[in-house]
């Protein structure tokens, strides 16, 4: 799993209700390069205002589950996000 291998997360801590920031310790850094990581991974885009303060791997696996049902594997580079 990617939160495991890149970012050294506990898989005991591994949990759906596990919070984002305030149980794994991600700061904004890290949800930027966890979600890039995702997308990497799973080739298709997260919109980042998906997954806010609070946000659990639950939600995570939720905008990867919308995600993968936009957006057809394979078709990430297609349409990427406009920079902010």
């Amino acid at each position: 799993m990617v939160l495991h291998a890149k970012f050294r997360v506990g898989n005991r801590h591994l949990l759906p209700s596990a919070r984002l920031v305030e149980d794994l310790g991600f700061d904004d850094m890290d949800l930027i390069l966890m979600i890039r990581a995702v997308e990497k991974e799973f080739t298709f885009q997260i919109r980042a205002d998906d997954l806010e303060r609070g946000a659990t791997l639950d939600d995570l696996m939720a905008c990867v589950e919308r995600a993968s049902v936009q957006q057809p594997a394979g078709d990430g580079a297609a349409s990427r996000r406009a920079p902010a």
